[in-house]
């Protein structure tokens, strides 16, 4: 069978044939009125398209991007078994980390387009550009345009979003689920229909099936907005009935898949990756869960806080090497509008822009609830978890224009706290940060920072101390737009980076930590041979974690048994079963990359001793059957049980 890491150009026919269809239907099904062209409606189209250039163009720049959920993808649309349970392998041997949601709307490309680059990284660009036009949308509805259009810009040209909606990782999806729990919830306190509150139960249900322990965070959030809400509801009684019919449905919605697996006999389906002791609830509660937080259990970080793992937990984390090239750009004034809409919706809980307020609490609750997390986790996470933060911070930037023009409404406090975090944010974080990062990127950048920041800072001076309000708006809107352009250089930087691997990261993503672990090459004729060889067995070779596993499946189409899951940790098969496996011939090779650091979470297996050696993290079942056949620069291969060893080796 041979080896391609080829796009097929069909694929893009296809979806571009796709596309044209879409459109033909939609002008077919829009309303009958007279079309009025408007220069809201020509900023909309043109938000779509720049959304459309930077998430859709080029799209298989970072080919595979994850090759773990890729695989699994793959794996998943050839297999109900890999489908349902979430198989890492077609043959179902172990699970992803993740509920099998985050690979379904990959799957249902694939199913469109044939398997491809592009048809597994279609959705997530997709994601993008409706979350880009929904925040848009959402924003203006209680807000004027220029806000609108300013929050749906910062999002599109925020580093981060610029790889994440072109990159396979699930937080694409939570980003998206988050702004449509929004808008559901808006719906529901404002009109308290059963129907709104049926969808925010569904709605935050799917969020905890994406990524668990980060969508529960929202849970504190909708709380704290159903108590401000809840004296002026017109009926008592029937709001909390709501309430607890959308809770009802969030538990339903969200337990439905654990339950479903816990149902199901542990030899009538994969092991659960990432648990501990092959339980669903481990996964939910444990590595996905409260391990994240405390650093303990299977998420505990070995060796100590790296970048990889988002640093040293504490009060400035948010601004370390990790998450600032992510997200820290417009972080500071999102903070401090945060702040102020916290203080204004409680100081001012009246009916008069109730839905404007209702807005302004989420997300101000949003952002610093996540800040909070975040900066106290101690256990596995990484910088492009804040991806989450990105609509709130964009809302938030684009709200304060408004609270900036209208100040005399809001206080002259809210427009100096705003201008003083912005100038700071020009002069002294950004350069500052980026500087510690990388020194050589943009030097000419890093001083024109400081001076424009020094000069920014004596004109605010200047302009508060004369009351000099419109010049105070002047320096504000000038900080926020030369923020906004380095933030661009840096989208650009990353847009046109390729990245393969799976700790995906903004720009310099290279300078803050080098790719772990390092993408194996695939080796094309090792594994046409292994092919060959294995045309009876049921995976093609063992190897001891994911990342191997994924270069393997991409590359050969066929199963590979992945002992330790993602991270490698030690395999939950006995020795009696992975022995029986051998023995009757359903597997016959052990697969290992060479590379340094394969395995991130213990002692890299040295593959400079002999498999039985003892420094082996190797299982002693595959190490009584082995026999070396071949070691290279990338690739260690292993007979077992006798099979013989490719010819030419």
């Amino acid at each position: 069978m041979p080896i391609t890491w080829n796009e097929s150009p069909s694929t893009t026919v296809k979806f571009l044939k796709l596309a044209s269809e879409m459109m033909k239907f939609i002008n077919r099904m829009s309303v009958t009125q007279k079309r009025i062209i408007t220069p809201e409606r020509l900023l909309l189209v043109g938000l779509m398209l720049i959304a459309s250039l930077i998430f859709l163009v080029n799209l298989t720049d970072n080919q595979w991007a994850n090759l773990y959920y890729s695989a699994a993808t793959q794996s998943a649309s050839t297999s109900w078994k890999a489908f349902l349970f979430g198989g890492f392998d077609a043959q179902g041997f172990i699970t992803i980390d993740k509920f099998p949601i985050v690979l379904w709307p990959s799957v249902f490309s694939v199913k469109l387009f044939g398997f491809s680059q592009f048809a597994v990284l279609l959705p997530h660009a997709l994601t993008g550009i409706f979350s880009s036009l929904a925040i848009y949308k959402i924003v203006r509805r209680h807000f004027d345009i220029t806000s609108g259009l300013a929050a749906g810009l910062i999002f599109i040209f925020s580093p981060l979003s610029t790889i994440m909606f072109r990159f396979n990782n699930p937080d694409s999806f939570l980003v998206l689920a988050s702004i449509l729990l929004l808008a559901c919830v808006l719906k529901a306190m404002s009109t308290e229909s059963w129907k709104y509150f049926l969808m925010t139960g569904v709605v935050l249900g799917l969020m905890f099936q994406i990524k668990t322990l980060q969508a529960l965070i929202f849970l504190p959030i909708l709380f704290v907005i159903v108590l401000w809400d809840f004296r002026v509801s017109k009926s008592l009684h029937s709001f909390v009935k709501k309430l607890i019919l959308g809770g009802v449905v969030f538990l339903l919605t969200a337990l439905s898949w654990p339950i479903f697996v816990s149902l199901t006999s542990p030899n009538s389906r994969p092991i659960i990756g990432g648990s501990a002791s092959n339980n669903v609830w481990d996964l939910v509660f444990g590595y996905n869960g409260l391990s994240r937080l405390t650093g303990d259990g299977p998420a505990k970080v070995s060796g100590g806080p790296s970048a990889i793992f988002g640093g040293n937990s504490g009060f400035f984390r948010m601004f370390n090497s990790s998450f600032f090239s992510n997200i820290g750009w417009f972080l500071l004034p999102a903070i401090v509008c945060a702040c102020f809409g916290i203080w204004y919706c409680f100081k001012n809980n009246n009916e008069q822009s109730r839905s404007q307020k209702r807005q302004l609490l989420f997300w101000s609750l949003v952002l610093l609830f996540y800040v909070f997390v975040f900066s106290i986790a101690k256990g596995k996470i990484h910088g492009y978890y804040s991806l989450i933060l990105i609509p709130a911070i964009s809302a938030l930037l684009g709200i304060s224009l408004q609270l900036a023009r209208k100040h005399k409404s809001y206080g002259r406090g809210l427009l100096y706290w705003l201008t003083g975090s912005t100038v700071i944010s020009v002069g002294v974080v950004i350069p500052f940060l980026l500087r510690s990062i990388d020194p050589k990127w943009f030097p000419v950048l890093f001083f024109s920072l400081i001076i424009t920041g020094v000069l920014l800072a004596f004109i605010s001076i200047f302009a508060i101390y004369n009351n000099k309000d419109t010049l105070v708006k002047l320096v504000f809107f000038f900080g926020v737009i030369v923020i906004f352009a380095v933030s661009t250089i840096s989208a650009y930087e990353t847009r046109n980076s390729a990245y393969i691997g799976y700790v995906p990261s903004a720009m310099p993503k290279d300078k803050i930590f080098t790719q772990i672990p390092p993408v194996a090459k695939p080796d094309r004729k090792l594994f046409n041979d292994l092919v060959r060889l294995s045309v009876s067995k049921k995976w093609i070779a063992i190897t001891e974690n994911s990342f191997d596993a994924s270069v393997i499946e991409l590359s050969t189409g066929r199963s590979v048994m992945s002992l330790g899951g993602f991270d490698g940790r030690k395999s939950l098969i006995s020795d009696k079963k992975l022995q029986s496996y051998i023995e009757s011939g359903q597997v016959a090779y052990y697969l290992t990359s060479t590379r340094a650091n394969t395995n991130l979470y213990r002692s890299p297996y040295d593959t400079s001793k002999d498999l039985i050696g003892k420094d082996s993290d190797t299982p002693s079942i595959i190490a009584k059957y082995a026999n070396r056949c071949v070691v290279n620069s990338e690739w260690s291969l292993y007979a077992l049980d006798g099979n013989p060893c490719p010819k030419e080796y």
